[in-house]
């Protein structure tokens, strides 16, 4: 009964990654052992620490944002509005990311509307292709996130023992008290799982970028899947997999780590 699921797997992750580990450390026209080089040329790489530190800076901004405010968004869902406020919130999700792009171009490009409220009919900021591009970016990402975490933080929310917390309240424990002793304890495993997804799902941000600016955006947009679509585009295949490599180590050991995390809420 596994066989097929471990032939699409084996198939379809296990032996391109295996292939990819091989790419990275072999010349790639004449195919000899060349061992880290490839490697060392990567991180040397100017183009390739930029869109290292903006990646890092993107994350480190757009995750805590998503996981602070839709977790506040959870919170003020009523129980009896819960599941309209689930229907609105996902509505993001639900727009073509083709047509969401045209509106913000519509928002941010020169002559658009936020360039008209502040600066007139004379064109003078076109936030995508200036340092501003960050900032369109960061309320890009959690606009259209947002949604998926307030669902899942509802659903964490209502697994909560209510007669603990309305004994809580009998003894008079205030909203805050409740939130931080009660309600926080049990929905804090759930919290490593949406922390984990949402840091998983940040690194899918490069369609709405690139379609928004290009394959050269503005520098502080600059992100890991530009260099890694250039690199693709002017086949410089072995430094794609040892940067695809540093990538996925990197990942890997946060996912291990959350993991752990997880884990310890749960004991």
């Amino acid at each position: 009964m596994l066989l097929p699921s471990m032939a699409g797997a084996a198939a379809f992750h296990v032996i391109p990654m295996c292939y990819v580990l091989k790419r990275s450390v072999t010349d790639d026209s004449t195919g000899k052992l060349v061992g880290l080089d490839h490697y060392r040329e990567v991180i040397d790489n100017a183009a390739f620490r930029l869109a290292v530190q903006n990646t890092v800076r993107f994350l480190g901004l757009c995750v805590p944002l998503l996981f602070a405010l839709s977790l506040i968004g959870a919170l003020l869902l009523s129980k009896e509005k819960r599941n309209l406020g689930k229907t609105v919130a996902l509505m993001p999700m639900a727009i073509p990311a083709a047509s969401m792009v045209l509106i913000w171009k519509v928002l941010f490009r020169r002559y658009g509307l936020l360039d008209r409220l502040f600066c007139g009919f004379t064109g003078g900021i076109d936030y995508i292709s200036s340092e501003g591009a960050f900032g369109v970016l960061i309320s890009t990402y959690i606009w259209r996130n947002v949604g998926y975490d307030i669902v899942l933080w509802a659903a964490a929310l209502s697994s909560v023992d209510q007669s603990i917390d309305e004994a809580a309240q009998i003894d008079g424990a205030g909203k805050l008290q409740r939130f931080v002793w009660v309600t926080l304890p049990h929905i804090l495993p759930y919290g490593s799982v949406i922390l984990l997804l949402s840091l998983l799902n940040a690194f899918k941000a490069f369609r709405e970028v690139y379609l928004m600016a290009g394959e050269y955006p503005n520098q502080s947009i600059y992100l890991l899947q530009h260099i890694f679509n250039n690199w693709l585009l002017n086949f410089r295949f072995s430094d794609l997999c040892a940067g695809a490599v540093l990538v996925i180590s990197v990942v890997g050991i946060l996912s291990v780590l959350l993991h752990k995390l997880l884990e310890r809420d749960l004991c």
